[in-house]
Parts: C-alpha cells; sequence; structure tokens
C-alpha cells in the first residue's frame, strides 16, 4: 500500500528537492507510519475477538442442545434417579429439571465468557452491536424459567382445577413451556430456531469486521 501510493511519493520528491523541508518531511513520514501501523494494529485485534465471539456462540449453540435433548446418558442416569424421589408429575419434573440445569452447571465456564465478552464487544463497536449477547442470554433465562415452570405446573392435582377452561389453559402452558424445555431439532422446534437467528445476527456483527 505504502509503495504504490503516488501521493505519497510525490511529497518525498518535493521534501528531497527543498532541503529545508527534510524535517517535515521526516515526521510526515513517522506520523503516516505510526497511524498505518495503529490501523492493521487495531484490526488485528478486532478480528481477533470476533473470531473467538464466533466461536463461542457456535459452541454454545450446540451445547443448548445437548442441554435440551430428551436423551439421557448412562452417567446420568444415576443423577436422574437420585434427583427423584417418587413417579408422580411434579418429582418428575424436577429431575429432568435437574438434569437440565446439571448440564448447564457442566458449561457453565462457556456461557460465563460469552457474558463478559459482551462488555468488551461494546466497548468496542458500540451498544447495538452487543444486541446478540442480550437476545442470547435471554433465551437461557427463558430455559431456566421453563424448567421451573414445568416443576409448578406439573405439580398440580386434578382438583386443582375448578373448570374445564382452567385445564384446558393449565395444559396450554404445560405444552408451551415443554417446547421449550425438551429439544426435537428440526424446523418445528422453534427454541432451536430462535437459538439459530441469534447466532446468524452474531456471525453478521462479526463477518463485517473480520480483516483478510
Amino acid at each position: 500500500m505504502f509503495f504504490n501510493n503516488y501521493e505519497i511519493w510525490s511529497s518525498i520528491v518535493e521534501c528531497v528537492k527543498s532541503p529545508s523541508l527534510v524535517a517535515w518531511c521526516t515526521l510526515f513520514l513517522a506520523i503516516y507510519g505510526v497511524r498505518s501501523w495503529r490501523r492493521e494494529f487495531v484490526g488485528k485485534r478486532d478480528t481477533e475477538l470476533c473470531e473467538e465471539v464466533l466461536e463461542k456462540f457456535y459452541r454454545a449453540k450446540e451445547v443448548i442442545r445437548l442441554i435440551r435433548s430428551p436423551l439421557v446418558l448412562a452417567s446420568e442416569l444415576q443423577k436422574k434417579t437420585e434427583h427423584s424421589t417418587s413417579e408422580n408429575d411434579r418429582d418428575a419434573a424436577h429431575s429432568f429439571a435437574q438434569l437440565l440445569f446439571d448440564r448447564y452447571n457442566t458449561n457453565q465456564d462457556l456461557f460465563s465468557s460469552i457474558y463478559a465478552m459482551r462488555y468488551r464487544f461494546i466497548a468496542r463497536f458500540g451498544k447495538d452491536a452487543g444486541k446478540p449477547f442480550e437476545d442470547f442470554h435471554q433465551a437461557v433465562t427463558d430455559l431456566f424459567l421453563a424448567a421451573r415452570r414445568l416443576e409448578t405446573l406439573r405439580g398440580r392435582p386434578d382438583n386443582y382445577f375448578k373448570s374445564d377452561k382452567e385445564r384446558e389453559d393449565h395444559d396450554h402452558k404445560v405444552d408451551e413451556n415443554e417446547d421449550i424445555f425438551w429439544g426435537t431439532g428440526g424446523p418445528d422446534d422453534l427454541y432451536d430456531v430462535k437459538i439459530e437467528k441469534i447466532v446468524q445476527s452474531i456471525d453478521r456483527e462479526c463477518r463485517k469486521r473480520i480483516t483478510r
């Protein structure tokens, strides 16, 4: 870039023609060199930050799918049994909720690092650029809330409902929260679609700032 810039070379020639301007020419070159180095350095830091953010978001997307998976591994089966105290719906809901939290805690460092990087990202690129982080945090919070709501909803006995309408509303809430809690994959899994859109949004934010 420097050696192919006609204007810069023209300035150098003018400086050489007039010895009294040698000092100014030297200063000009020094300033230009510092500014070029600074642009390159800042661009490299931006690229490294964006690449790290992208890696963590894509990893988190896969981890969330594992967290929501209805498949219970053999190593998790004992924990699930320990959390269950009876066969009623409330205890079963508690058992699965605790299993979800255990899976999350296993990967807590990943999620914590994403939340921490949000502030670096906003400081560098502005508040609007940090929206995917906020959306991601809210999505994870919704997953936790769904787990807790299912514990409450599943614990209500049949005589809790005073009418068929109350029972229908209850069943509808159960379905809504189970759609968040359980991962089925595919276009019908709206929670998974939401996570995918969040990852795509941070991908767009990062790609336009990654220098090649």
